[in-house]
C-alpha cells in the first residue's frame, strides 16, 4: 500500500531535486574553471590539467609558495614591473 500524498512527500521531493540542481551547478562550474585554466595553460605552453582535483592541487601549491614568501616568477620575467621601472628611471632623470 502506498502512502497518500502529503506535504511531507512534496517537501522531500523538492529537497532531493534541489540537491540535484546544486550538484549539477557545481559540476558545471568546475568544468568551466578547468576549461578556463587549461586555456591559460595552453597559451603559456604549460601542460594541461586532467581534472578539477589537479587544478585544486596546483592552486594549493601556489598558495603555499606565496605564504612561504617564494616569488611566483622571477622579477626579470615580469614585463609590467620591468617597464614600470624603466618609466620611473627615465622620468626622474
Amino acid at each position: 500500500m502506498r502512502s497518500p500524498p502529503g506535504p511531507g512527500n512534496a517537501r522531500t521531493k523538492h529537497r532531493i531535486a534541489e540537491r540535484g540542481r546544486a550538484a549539477q551547478g557545481k559540476a558545471e562550474e568546475d568544468a568551466w574553471r578547468l576549461g578556463l585554466e587549461n586555456q591559460l595553460r595552453a597559451a603559456k605552453g604549460e601542460p594541461l590539467l586532467a581534472s578539477i582535483e589537479d587544478l585544486d592541487a596546483v592552486l594549493d601549491e601556489e598558495e603555499a609558495a606565496i605564504e612561504d614568501g617564494a616569488p611566483s616568477k622571477p622579477d626579470e620575467d615580469d614585463a609590467i614591473l620591468s617597464e614600470s621601472g624603466r618609466i620611473l628611471s627615465t622620468s626622474s632623470a
